[in-house]
């Protein structure tokens, strides 16, 4: 009875009913400790730990802690390997990326010394994240692409979404269009059947901005609304994945669209903190409003440069560039836009470093 009351709070998280996912943990708990059944401990407090995190308390963390200690304690396998993987998602949602690698790095060590594939690549999947975010893009790359492997070898779909559309989201970024249309083709109707919020909203962000950027405009539109009602009932995770869906609104003057977005965002964690300032600064170039835009932008730049989110960080620079350039201030604008050139060469951002050229070119046109 136990187990099946950690198994409807587990649904119930994937659903991303929390309190509902709360209520079931806390009588696992109970049962659990009356017959002293601390195999089904861990895994409620796993669980528990998740939903009071999602629901506002960040002390949840300590629940996933414990939960990890105490599968390490007890030499259980698989229930502490997929404690150690919303640990370091928390841990990653709570703290700077690059303090983040260590303890995945240990997760995954774990994993595979107990042969637990299928936790392996779920854990290789956050890494693989964290290593995007980072910059490194060629290891998470090659990440992703034994993961997409051996995903297909066991059709393990969901796994092959999470993968494809990372994969998709760098190919996008490096230029390589059609790799990135062609992997959308199967991960956005994996995450529609799967469901999961958590699944569905990232592949909506990724699949409008490949269709903007292959100039389906009527395409990225209708994706970017499925993308607001998908997430009204769920701020953090909208928050979490919304940038490229307010880039899709800018350059389709979708402002009152880019405006739903915002409502209500009342971010508290690092992440969305900066994600809030991007997207406010993305509205006001949008609507026009450039010295608002132009501050907006600036304050992104620094808290994307101290969060470590190097592709962000070189897109609040072109952001910023932009605004210089519309107000005439184009020594500072080649400032801007060489500092963006820096990321986006490194990062190999071919098409970003496409229009970071451009627009050094009309800037030093128009200072001489």
């Amino acid at each position: 009875m136990a187990l099946a009351y950690v198994g409807l709070g587990s649904n119930a998280n994937l659903r991303g009913d929390f309190r509902e996912g709360l209520t079931w943990c806390d009588k696992a708990l109970s049962l659990a400790g009356e017959f002293d059944c601390q195999e089904v401990v861990v895994e409620a407090l796993n669980f528990r730990g998740f939903s009071r995190f999602e629901l506002g308390d960040a002390e949840g963390i300590e629940d996933l802690k414990e939960s990890v200690r105490l599968g390490l304690e007890l030499g259980l396998g698989r229930q502490t390997a997929v404690s150690y993987g919303n640990l370091c998602h928390l841990t990653q949602v709570l703290n700077l990326p690059r303090d983040c690698l260590d303890l995945a790095t240990e997760a995954l060590k774990f994993a595979r010394s107990r042969a637990l594939v299928d936790q392996e690549m779920w854990l290789t999947l956050g890494e693989s994240e964290l290593l995007f975010v980072l910059g490194r893009w060629d290891t998470a790359l090659g990440q992703v692409d034994g993961v997409i492997e051996w995903s297909r070898q066991r059709e393990a779909a969901q796994y092959e979404c999470w993968a494809a559309e990372l994969k998709a989201r760098m190919c996008l970024c490096q230029g390589r269009i059609e790799d990135a249309a062609e992997l959308l083709t199967s991960f956005l109707p994996q995450a529609r059947t799967i469901g999961d919020v958590q699944t569905v909203l990232p592949s909506l962000e990724t699949a409008a901005i490949i269709e903007q950027v292959r100039g389906r405009s009527t395409e990225a539109v209708q994706l970017a609304e499925e993308y607001e009602q998908q997430s009204r009932a769920h701020p953090r995770f909208r928050i979490e994945s919304f940038l490229d869906v307010l880039r899709v609104c800018r350059a389709t003057r979708q402002t009152g669209l880019a405006q739903s977005l915002l409502e209500d965002a009342s971010p508290s964690l690092p992440f969305s903190q900066c994600a809030v300032v991007s997207g406010q600064a993305i509205l006001a170039e949008a609507t026009d409003k450039v010295h608002e835009a132009r501050d907006l932008y600036q304050e992104a730049a620094q808290r994307w440069a101290d969060y470590g989110f190097v592709l962000e960080e070189g897109q609040a620079h072109l952001g910023l560039a932009r605004c210089l350039i519309a107000l005439g201030a184009n020594e500072s604008a080649t400032e801007s836009l060489q500092q963006a050139r820096a990321i986006f060469l490194r990062l190999g951002a071919r098409p970003l470093l496409d229009e970071v050229d451009s627009h050094l070119g009309l800037a030093t046109a128009l200072s001489s």
